[in-house]
């Protein structure tokens, strides 16, 4: 039994519309943090105050902007990385498997260096971008595959 975990090809178009407001959105709050201005109360697992961590609270701290950003640029490379393309067949199969292993492989030995040279706020910026850097070295490493195998298929 073949089970087929990966989206139908028109989601790759919607996450690549989706990928537009939401980048945007992550850099203005990477960029620009302390002006976003959609301030909510959210309930908070875990909020760390001046020498004491409070439990299951509500934060009342900040916007709501970068959370709304964040999930949303996750989603849209979701959708990005799991669809199929238009013609899947096993060998695009096996590049997706390839591409997605080595860009775990990538990503991880990017995480160790930042663990070794980046300290304090630069961490946290860092682990911010890394979060997605996994999705975006698959979609290149991937893209560049499947071009290079077409290229060869047509020679």
């Amino acid at each position: 039994m073949k089970q087929n975990y990966l989206l139908p090809h028109r989601f790759k178009i919607i996450g690549f519309i989706m990928l537009v407001p939401f980048l945007l959105g992550s850099l203005y709050c990477l960029f620009f943090d302390g002006v976003d201005q959609l301030s909510c109360p959210s309930f908070a697992v875990a909020s760390q105050g001046l020498g004491h961590v409070e439990w299951f609270t509500v934060y009342t701290g900040g916007g709501i902007l970068d959370e709304i950003s964040m999930i949303g640029l996750i989603i849209s490379f979701m959708f990005i990385c799991f669809s199929m393309e238009k013609n899947e067949d096993e060998m695009i199969k096996s590049v997706r498997m390839q591409s997605l292993v080595w860009s775990l492989v990538v990503s991880s030995l990017i995480l160790i260096f930042g663990i070794l040279f980046f300290y304090e706020f630069a961490f946290l910026y860092f682990t911010f971008i890394y979060v997605f850097l996994i999705y975006v070295i698959f979609i290149v490493k991937f893209h560049y595959e499947l071009n290079r195998f077409r290229r060869n298929k047509d020679e």
